[in-house]
């Protein structure tokens, strides 16, 4: 999962003269799955995430103040301070999936719905799988998905278990 800071949240760092390194924003993902199958080719999924890591922080050193009084900040300082905090994401999508081929070894299906997630706030997203494939037997499979949503970005995959 990709959490990228908005231009709000860039102007509010800037006027406290921080920054944030973005690169460091993007978390691994685990997530747990719930399926119903309402039909032959339909499915329900509901899917519950969390991601983690860090994110580091410059604070850059105040040197005045501007003629609005607000504080002027050294971007030139060749040591600033830097710390870094955890973040952890949790995510919750729900999505419609319609299966392609259900009578297949490897099914084809695609999806969409909606996500939330947590981080600076409640954030609802779209949530999109172009194009997903399982594969596996009577219980045991293991899905490929490319998929845009609070769950994953590009590529999300893994094993499933049906009961």
């Amino acid at each position: 999962m990709f959490v990228f800071p908005g231009r709000s949240d860039e102007r509010a760092l800037a006027e406290k003269g921080q920054e944030a390194n973005t690169s460091q924003e993007a978390f691994p993902a685990l997530s747990l799955t719930g399926i119903l199958r309402t039909k032959k080719d339909v499915e329900w999924v509901l899917t519950g995430g969390v991601s983690w890591g860090s994110r580091e922080f410059t604070q850059y050193p105040a040197f005045g103040v501007d003629p609005e009084g607000k504080p002027r900040f050294d971007l030139s300082d060749a040591a600033p301070e830097k710390w870094s905090e955890p973040v952890i994401v949790p995510s919750l999508t729900l999505r419609y999936r319609t299966l392609w081929n259900p009578d297949r070894a490897v099914v084809l299906y695609s999806e969409f719905g909606l996500g939330l997630f947590v981080y600076d706030g409640i954030k609802v997203l779209p949530a999109v799988t172009l194009l997903g494939a399982r594969y596996g037997g009577r219980h045991l499979y293991f899905f490929l998905e490319n998929t845009y949503s609070p769950v994953a970005a590009l590529v999300h995959g893994g094993l499933g278990w049906r009961f």
